[in-house]
């Protein structure tokens, strides 16, 4: 079994196991009424900048042209800052507030990550663009 496969299950047993708890303690009233799904969520906006954080890392060895290993970086740097955005306001805004702006922070960084690919598939990047040849 590969490494990419292994981390897989082993989130994915994370995520189950720690969803299981979570319905657990929400029976027992130990938990907010909110509580659960607030942790549940920091957990997945850390889940996020995790993979931000190795996308660049897995694929930059792939013999990659250099327009396309930008756009891999700043993927990465958008799905990290946009999971750090995530898990923050999860962690500490209002249920009401945590819920939209959340998924417009996850979104935006999606948004301006397939921009930049896009640009740098078009050619954008050939001569540095955002992220330089040195960076």
């Amino acid at each position: 079994m590969n490494k990419r496969i292994r981390f897989s299950l082993i989130t994915a047993a994370l995520i189950l196991g720690l969803s299981f708890a979570l319905t657990q303690l929400d029976n027992t009233a130990l938990l907010s009424e909110t509580g659960s799904t607030r942790i549940m969520q920091v957990v997945m906006g850390l889940i996020l900048v995790g993979y931000g954080n190795y996308m660049p890392k897995d694929i930059a060895n792939t013999g990659n042209s250099p327009r396309a290993l930008r756009a891999i970086r700043f993927g990465g740097w958008a799905i990290t800052l946009g999971g750090l955005a995530y898990a923050g306001l999860w962690a500490f805004a209002p249920y009401a507030v945590a819920d939209l702006w959340s998924v417009i922070a996850l979104g935006s960084a999606v948004v301006v990550m397939l921009g930049y690919a896009a640009w740098c598939r078009l050619g954008g990047a050939d001569e540095g663009g955002l992220i330089g040849e040195n960076s």
